[in-house]
């Protein structure tokens, strides 16, 4: 469950990224999403709001991905497998050995 749910996150973020990219570039992007995910990082809601407001279409209710953004945010910062030491875990052994082998084969 957890391995379909980060390949699904990942599609749909390599998706709207590519969107992104087309009609604001590469760099403009990756600045954007710094600022939102800076999102609500830093207790910025407002911030947050505004720039997802300007990349989502109009009439789109950015409040339920702001509350994901928050809660995962608050997850990321109680876990136990937080940092270093959570690459050691036995359930995130798989992912990593996966995630290495894909990043070093031949394109």
């Amino acid at each position: 469950m957890i391995a379909a749910s980060i390949l699904l996150g990942a599609v749909i973020g390599a998706l709207t990224c590519s969107y992104l990219s087309e009609k604001r570039g590469r760099k403009g992007t990756l600045v954007m999403l710094a600022v939102v995910f800076g999102l609500v990082k830093n207790d910025d809601r407002d911030a947050g709001r505004d720039v997802l407001e300007r990349v989502r279409p109009s009439g789109y209710d950015v409040e339920d991905e702001l509350d994901e953004m928050a809660d995962l945010t608050r997850r990321e910062q109680t876990a136990k497998t937080r940092g270093w030491p959570g690459l050691r875990a036995k359930w995130v052994r798989p992912a990593l050995v996966l995630g290495c082998g894909i990043a070093i084969s031949p394109s």
